[in-house]
């Protein structure tokens, strides 16, 4: 190519060079005015199009990797939405961004790229509406809007050929007083759902179409307004949150509308170039460039107008050497005046370039040149010019200020960023891709990049770089986020993404790549996949739901225990499993907990999808943002079914255990009571004839026989297997009885000492429950003496009532006052180390064979159920003390009821009475008729139920026992019923009651006795039933 064509090009090269340099300018606000003016009038040939060039692949990689963050941060949002049409929405307006951006570099009209990206916006948001501009300034720096595009809302054939008109240039919108013109002169996000009452809008023009939601978004490029985006009509209206979601198109908006700026500056600052190099050339032509001549015989210099205005003196002033000295920065007074000085001395030409110091202040570049004429070998006049070159020495340190900006950027990067030519061969090696590959710039540049690729990709590699560099269809930047891997000089492989630019210079292609060590992202992306995994593999149900209780996720173990499918559940909150065995204090109390940060732990009952129930125990927790915000909760729930099951085999296991305690104790007791009942009924029968004698040996068979009936009665409900029921107990009178039945089990060599408080309290309790603590306690403390000299128990009860060093020791004790019962031995004691596992279930510091380790556990998980405290003192060697608090009822209301001692007469009704046992017959019969009863006697229900057939109309009660042959007392009680007969009825058994079955509960007029009972108290109970009925 001719030589012409040759400066064309390159020239047309530079300012593609440019317009890229331009684009990157822009993100870091440089001075664009100067660098061009360097750029445009650089002597500097292919060197600086290589540079250029290079600078334009890193500006190309940094607008994509702006799009890459961006559509990092639209996954994020995708992720956390977990809807499939929002991210097909938002990779719709991605590939409208990414479309504009392309629409941009190909220098398409601005019109059609903002259209272009206005109508994927407005249908993103399902809006009516909407425009998008640029914010400038007119007259006095007013700002008004000008519109890149503008849906057409023309109402009338005057509006629609206005829209016409100026749809080309820009629609024009100079009135501020409404919503959008809100925006405009605040720069602030502007939201109106009701436009027509909104007072900062002055409503709209009439068959302007109406606007039912508005909204006008800001554009900003770092602290400066430059344009705004309107849309309309949103069914819904708008919220603030719909910002964050159009943020990257916001921000894309802001970087093309900025560079459009720049571009319009950047033809304002050519032209007016244009202009001064018109104006240049003709200064040139008529000498207006200054000129001086110095006299140096006789020290005059002599300036033309135009060095005055350079030098800043007014003209016509007397001119001097030193004059022209003064003007000079002192930084370079040295330098201008040697120079001139040994241009002198050496005959030599002056040209230099320095800096002029005004008078205001200001700085002027200057560029000087002179000849001097020599007279006789001496030097007597110089001649010289001078021109203002400050404009292009500022544009030229500006572009090396630039480079050292742009290398600094590529040093400061935080990704690896490399460079190659054609041939693979590294020419650019920043310092993170030194750290991340552990090679150092003078190890890569001019070798091959194989060195950074693992073995296996290598071949494949250099394909895909091959088939980029010659595919012209190919994007500009090539992106790729899975299956590489870069090669550290350790040979560690490591996972990496990348971004790859290419750019042609002459006849190479000059290959950037952007890379990202994807190490700690891809080991937390496994990590978050485990735990994912582990959470759907739990044995435990997950559910987790939205701050509001909305049900987002549940696990298989979750359907699995209650029945539902996770589509049966998701998008409904947590109530469907509510069993309304909790009152809704329950529910209070435990939203109150987790809304306030905290963990809430508990159990409860809950129920499955087909109506059954199940225990659980649960915790739920909150789940907080990073900035500390409640966002989800997340609960864990255990289905306690089989636990409930087995504690319950554990308890009678252990109860089964004491019983076999008792047995021996209570065989002792049975036969010093029948040695004493035999001895009262020889001495009654020896002094017959001595009524008082009598009186009194019978008077003590009788409270022997009381005694024998209450150990039975207590041993009995110490044996009982139904469900736990707490009721009002007077702790004082059972703790008394119980320590009766739990003595018996200890040898009457161990001294046993008593103190339980006359004061009466009343415990909610129950009363098997709290018959096996007193066991249990009185049975360890049996055995923990068994090796003692001088062994010794004691026991005391007394009211406590609580400090606030108590509660602040035991919080989770709710109550001031409390029955206090302490359990204390001089045995063996327990080692400090083992203290705070005695109440695990079967661990026991006893030997082999010689307990089941139930004993604590079960006292413990006692007191736990009545909302006591349980604390152990003990050291070794030293004996046990155990302490049990159990908190008292507010209101003191006894069960106890005074017994009436004296036996209430009948007045001749007749009762049927049914015994197998014929002593106990005989007896009883007897008995009646001396209270004034007439008897029908029967040996078994069959032979009762026939005598209440023949005598019915004369039967008032009727007095059956259960357990009989041919005919039970509850079969007897179903016939009677059965005939329509509502007579009264009194059963008497001298089992446990849980063994009458649950049929007796619904017999009416009906009252179930433990045999034996006392003659006063059958009497009352028979005088009361006869009343009612």
């Amino acid at each position: 190519m001719d030589k012409s064509i040759h400066t064309r090009f390159r020239r047309d090269l530079i300012i593609v060079a440019s317009v890229a340099v331009v684009v990157w300018v822009a993100a870091v606000n440089l001075d664009l005015f100067e660098l061009l003016h360097d750029l445009l009038h650089s002597h500097e040939h292919w060197q600086l199009v290589e540079i250029m060039l290079v600078l334009l692949s890193i500006s190309l990689l940094g607008i994509w990797f702006s799009y890459r963050r961006w559509q990092e941060t639209i996954f994020q949002f995708e992720r956390a939405q977990s809807s499939k049409e929002k991210l097909k929405l938002e990779r719709r307006l991605l590939d409208a961004v990414t479309k504009a951006q392309g629409m941009y570099i190909a220098n398409e009209e601005p019109q059609k790229l903002f259209e272009s990206l206005l109508n994927e916006v407005l249908a993103v948001t399902e809006s009516e509406y909407g425009f998008v501009g640029r914010i400038l300034h007119g007259e006095e720096n007013s700002p008004y809007l000008k519109v890149f595009a503008l849906t057409n809302i023309a109402w009338n054939e005057e509006t629609q050929a206005l829209y016409a008109k100026n749809k080309q240039s820009g629609m024009e919108f100079h009135n501020l007083n409404s919503l959008f013109g809100e925006t405009i002169r605040t720069g602030e996000l502007v939201i109106a759902n009701d436009p027509a009452s909104d007072p900062r809008g002055c409503g709209t023009p009439k068959g302007h179409p109406s606007l039912n939601a508005y909204m006008g978004i800001p554009i900003s490029m770092g602290s400066q307004f430059i344009g705004m985006i309107g849309i309309a009509n949103r069914p819904g209206g708008f919220d603030e949150s719909l910002t964050e979601v159009l943020n990257p198109f916001i921000k894309a908006c802001a970087q093309i509308i900025s560079a459009i700026n720049l571009n319009q500056q950047r033809e304002q600052t050519e032209e007016m170039l244009l202009k001064a190099e018109t104006l240049h050339e003709e200064a040139q032509s008529v000498a207006h460039i200054g000129h001086w001549e110095l006299d140096l015989i006789n020290d005059k210099l002599f300036w033309s107008d135009e060095n005055y205005r350079i030098f800043g003196v007014e003209p016509g002033s007397v001119n001097t050497y030193e004059t022209f000295l003064e003007r000079v920065h002192p930084d370079d007074l040295d330098d201008v005046n040697s120079a001139f000085t040994a241009s002198l001395d050496n005959r030599t030409a002056y040209n230099i370039e320095h800096r002029l110091l005004m008078a205001d202040g200001a700085v002027k570049w200057v560029h000087e040149q002179c000849r001097t004429e020599y007279s006789e070998g001496k030097a007597i006049r110089s001649i010289g010019t001078v021109q203002d070159i400050t404009r292009r020495k500022l544009a030229e340190l500006e572009v090396i200020a630039s480079r050292d900006r742009f290398s600094s950027i590529v040093e400061m990067a935080e990704h690896a960023i490399i460079s190659i030519n054609q041939h693979q061969e590294v020419i650019l090696f920043n310092r993170a891709a030194e750290i991340m590959f552990d090679y150092s710039e003078a190890d890569l540049l001019g070798n091959h990049l194989d060195q950074l690729i693992p073995e296996r990709f290598r071949e494949g590699h250099g394909r895909g770089v091959e088939a980029f560099k010659r595919d012209d269809s190919e994007s500009t930047v090539h992106h790729r986020s899975s299956g590489l891997y870069g090669l550290r000089k350790s040979g560690e492989e490591f996972p990496v993404e990348i971004s790859i630019s290419k750019v042609v210079v002459g006849n190479d292609v000059i290959m950037t790549v952007m890379i990202r060590d994807m190490s700690e992202q891809v080991a937390a992306q496994a990590e978050q996949r485990k735990m994912l995994m582990a959470i759907r593999e739990a044995g435990e149900a997950v559910m987790i739901t939205d701050r509001n209780a909305v049900i987002e996720y549940v696990n298989p173990a979750f359907c699995e225990m209650t029945g539902y499918q996770s589509e049966e559940v998701l998008g409904k909150d947590p109530s469907v499993l509510k069993s309304h065995a909790q009152d809704p204090a329950f529910y209070k109390e435990l939203w109150q907990t987790i809304t306030s940060g905290n963990v809430w732990h508990g159990t409860l009952v809950d129920r499955r999808k087909d109506g059954s129930f199940y225990p659980a125990l649960m915790s739920v927790a909150p789940i907080h943002n990073e900035d500390g915000e409640i966002t989800h909760f997340v609960s864990l729930q255990q289905d306690m079914t089989e636990h409930e099951k087995l504690e319950a085999q554990f308890l009678q296991a252990q109860k089964m255990e004491a019983i076999g305690t008792l047995v021996g104790g209570i065989a002792h007791d049975f036969n010093n009571m029948l040695a004493a009942l035999q001895g009262n009924v020889y001495l009654a029968k020896r002094k017959v004839d001595d009524p008082d004698v009598v009186a009194d040996k019978l008077e003590k068979v009788d409270k022997l026989s009381a005694r024998a009936a209450d150990m039975v009665h207590q041993l009995l409900t110490f044996a009982r297997k139904d469900m736990v029921e707490l009721r009002a107990l007077p702790i004082n009178t059972f703790i008394k009885e119980g320590l009766k039945l739990a003595s018996s089990a200890i040898p009457e060599n161990i001294r046993v000492s008593k103190a339980v408080t006359e004061q009466k309290m009343l415990v909610k309790g129950d009363a098997t429950q709290l018959q096996q603590v007193v066991m249990n306690l009185l049975n360890n403390a049996h055995d923990a003496v068994a090796g003692s000299e001088n062994p010794s128990i004691s026991v005391s009860l007394e009211c406590y009532e609580a400090t606030e060093a108590f509660h602040q020791l035991h919080p989770e004790v709710a109550g001031d006052r409390f029955a206090h019962l302490v359990v204390a031995d001089n045995g063996s004691g327990i080692p400090s180390e083992l203290i705070g596992k005695v109440v695990e279930p079967f661990f026991t510091t006893k030997g082999v064979g010689k307990g089941t380790g139930l004993g604590l556990a079960m006292v413990y998980g006692a007191v736990q159920t009545h909302g006591g405290l349980l604390e152990i003192e003990s050291e070794e060697g030293q004996g046990t003390t155990i302490h049990i608090y159990l908190p008292l009822l507010q209101e003191q209301r006894s069960e106890e009821r005074e017994s009436n001692e004296k036996a209430v007469a009948g007045s001749g009704q007749t009762v049927l009475l049914v015994d197998d046992d014929a002593g106990i017959l005989g007896t009883v019969a007897e008995v009646l008729r001396t209270l004034g009863y007439l008897v029908v006697e029967a040996s078994n229900g069959a032979i009762a139920l026939d005598c209440y057939r023949e005598h019915q109309d004369k039967i008032a009660i009727v007095l059956t026992d259960m357990v009989m042959p041919v005919m039970g007392g509850v079969e007897l009680v179903q016939q009677i019923r059965q005939s329509g007969s509502d007579v009264p009825v009194i059963m008497m058994t001298g089992y446990d009651f849980s063994s009458c079955g649950e049929e007796v509960e619904r017999f009416e007029h009906f009252t179930l006795l433990n045999k034996p009972v006392a003659i006063h108290e059958l009497s009352r109970l028979m005088h009361q039933m006869l009343k009612s009925s």
